[in-house]
């Protein structure tokens, strides 16, 4: 036990002395991915429904904790999930089954419908995926529900900004609020708020292949207080109706990780 005890305050030593870049290499071994990232996800989405009414002041959706010594705990464990269920209120929607879900929901929404996605390549087709979600949300709209859409707007060479563009006429003559980011970054979210308690999150964006080709993982969560806080981030996209925010232009780092298609 003393010679365990000792190595591993020697490891932790070499540990501290290793050069910067040796230090991210390791780092980047030890990143949450595959199911332990999305259980951990699930916990926290757990965590927020389970907070006590008005809990949820004390809390961030950014940056976790305020500094109010009062504001509950949302340490992963805290909302007594159990390894390998999902939580109450809370679906995993794997692939195919985020559409068949996200229609339904739309189909059923009676006041508000906000959708925030980074990618909306709707295409004139009927068997086109993205179009049926277009349809389902201009059949909200001719019903009085109020549906806001938020795009993700860059270069107008840019293959996103076409896509997006695209979409924000077609819905736009068919009664749906559309604006787009005017923030100076990139709008990299993809969620969606119904009647200001049922959320879907993840993974999933509005395209033909992300929708029925791609392994993707979404969330649906019924919570008024997790869907308050995606509301909140809005605001912080300083979103512009369609036709009145000149495009801009990005950084070079951001036109980096911009990808050359619509997937």
């Amino acid at each position: 036990m003393m010679k365990t005890r000792v190595e591993s305050r020697v490891s932790v030593a070499a540990a501290r002395s290793m050069p910067v870049k040796t230090s991210r290499s390791v780092r980047r071994n030890f990143r949450v991915r595959g199911p332990a990232l999305w259980s951990m996800v699930a916990m926290f989405v757990a965590a927020v429904i389970s907070m006590p009414a008005g809990a949820s002041a004390g809390f961030s959706l950014l940056t976790g904790p305020s500094e109010n010594e009062d504001a509950p705990s949302l340490v992963p464990g805290t909302a007594k999930a159990v390894p390998g269920t999902v939580p109450a209120g809370v679906k995993v929607l794997a692939d195919r089954e985020f559409q068949a879900a996200l229609e339904s929901e739309i189909a059923a929404a009676r006041t508000e419908i906000t959708l925030c996605a980074y990618l909306f390549a709707a295409k004139d087709s009927l068997a086109d995926r993205p179009r049926a979600i277009a349809d389902r949300l201009a059949e909200a709209a001719g019903r009085g529900v109020k549906v806001e859409l938020i795009l993700e707007v860059g270069r107008e060479s840019d293959a996103v900004t076409r896509a997006n563009r695209e979409a924000a006429r077609m819905l736009g003559r068919r009664g749906v609020k559309v604006l787009v980011d005017n923030s100076g970054t990139t709008v990299h979210a993809k969620f969606v708020v119904i009647d200001r308690r049922l959320v879907f999150i993840g993974s999933h964006d509005l395209t033909e292949k992300s929708l029925g080709q791609y392994r993707e993982v979404s969330l649906r969560a019924e919570s008024t207080e997790l869907a308050a806080a995606l509301l909140g981030q809005v605001d912080s996209y300083k979103p512009t109706p369609y036709g009145e925010a000149p495009p801009r232009r990005p950084t070079k780092k951001a036109a980096r990780h911009r990808p050359a298609t619509t997937r």
